[in-house]
């Protein structure tokens, strides 16, 4: 009789032990489906990300268009990516990439012409930026001593605690071709 108790014991805890393991193996599923990482919407700050990494893509294919010699490609690229920009922001930032490429090729008055539109959409130190260092190529100090002072005010305290050699530097432009 002791010998039937102790095979039925043994039994019942297997079928315990089974129960308890698909018991937890529910739990662990349900768990998983309930605590996984839902899909949304992208915020609008990984929207501008994501907007920057695609024009940064299309920087990359245009200016391997340029360097394989076709100029004119190279510009119809980023031409097709302003289609898409709504925004100003965005829409400047390709024409920055636009005057990049436009200097790059020694295109200097295109270079300008890209560089003042992308000032003319969305004014920051960027676009200013570009468009200093275009005139003082292109031999135009008092454009570009213009646009230096520009860049300079609208370096923001932080920008100059993480760049302080960029900021030193466009203020020894300022000086260098003769502002305050």
């Amino acid at each position: 009789m002791a010998n039937i108790r102790k095979i039925k014991n043994k039994k019942l805890n297997r079928l315990q032990l089974g129960i308890f393991i698909s018991v937890v193996a529910i739990i662990l599923v349900a768990a998983f489906f309930f605590f996984k990482p839902q899909t949304s919407k992208i915020n609008p700050q990984d929207s501008r990300a994501v907007a920057r990494k695609e024009s940064q893509d299309k920087f990359i294919e245009a200016d391997k268009a340029v360097t394989d010699g076709d100029y004119a490609k190279g510009q119809a690229i980023l031409d097709d990516a302003l289609k898409n920009k709504i925004a100003n922001a965005e829409r400047s930032y390709v024409y920055v990439q636009k005057s990049t490429l436009a200097s790059n090729s020694s295109k200097t008055e295109d270079s300008i012409t890209f560089a003042k539109k992308a000032e003319e959409l969305d004014p920051t130190r960027l676009s200013a930026t570009v468009l200093a260092q275009v005139a003082e190529r292109s031999g135009d100090k008092v454009l570009a001593l213009k646009y230096y002072e520009l860049v300079v005010a609208r370096t923001t305290e932080r920008e100059q605690r993480l760049s302080p050699d960029d900021f030193i530097y466009f203020q020894s432009k300022v000086k260098e071709l003769g502002g305050i």
